[in-house]
C-alpha cells in the first residue's frame, strides 16, 4: 500500500503542466536591459552547460519567449518566461517542485541578466 502511494505521488508531482507551474510563486523575477532574444540565448546556453539529459527548449509566448527544461515525463521542470516591454524586459523563473531546486539554474539567469 505504501509503495502504491509513493508511486502515485511521484507520478502526480511529475505531471504539472506549464500553466500549473506558472500558478505558483516565481522562484526569481526581475528585469533585464538585454533583448528577449539575447537574454534567452544566454540562459539557454548556460542551462545547456549544466548537463541535464533534456536540453532547454525555447517556446514563444504572447509577449516574449519561454525557456523550459522538461522532466523525465516530458513536463516542465524549469520555466523562464521573458516578457518584452517598451523600455525593459521582465522575467519570471518557476520551478515545478522542490525536488528540482538547483541553484545553478538561478545563477545562470543572474549571470545572463
Amino acid at each position: 500500500m505504501k509503495k502504491t502511494i509513493i508511486v502515485l505521488t511521484m507520478l502526480l508531482v511529475g505531471c504539472s503542466s506549464a500553466k500549473e507551474v506558472r500558478q505558483s510563486q516565481p522562484v526569481l523575477s526581475g528585469e533585464t536591459h538585454k533583448s528577449v532574444q539575447n537574454f534567452s540565448a544566454c540562459v539557454s546556453e548556460e542551462w545547456g552547460d549544466i548537463g541535464l539529459s533534456n536540453p532547454p527548449i525555447a517556446l514563444p509566448i504572447e509577449s516574449g519567449q519561454s525557456i523550459q527544461i522538461l522532466n523525465e515525463w516530458g513536463k516542465p521542470a524549469f520555466i523562464l518566461d521573458i516578457e518584452h516591454s517598451e523600455n525593459i524586459n521582465k522575467f519570471k523563473y518557476y520551478v515545478s517542485t522542490y525536488r528540482y531546486v538547483n541553484s545553478s539554474f538561478k545563477e545562470a539567469i543572474l549571470k545572463c541578466k
